[in-house]
């Protein structure tokens, strides 16, 4: 009696630590689960980006002030007539 009660905690066990710490135990699935949502939210982010892109690749090819517009932005461009201010804050002590 006492061989087969020693015999069936010892297959408990076995299959206890397969369940935690085996290969595909929960600890592994916990991990893989992590994995997962931190490439959802990273491919969620990229999806954001590419959104942002493609508007702005449409407006580029649409519209001409769009080009203008990112010519001012991107490379300080003005126009013959026009009078160029630039406004600069100083630094803040915090």
């Amino acid at each position: 009696m006492r061989l087969a009660l020693a015999a069936l905690l010892l297959v408990l066990g076995a299959l206890q630590y397969q369940l935690w710490l085996g290969e595909r135990g929960l600890f592994d699935l916990w991990q893989r689960q992590d994995r997962l949502r931190e490439g959802e939210a990273t491919a969620d982010r990229f999806e954001r980006r590419n959104r942002r892109l493609r508007a702005e690749v449409v407006d580029l090819r649409q519209e001409g002030e769009a080009i203008v517009e990112r010519a001012r932005e991107d490379l300080g461009m003005i126009r013959e007539d026009e009078i160029f201010i630039r406004m600069v804050r100083p630094p803040s002590e915090e």
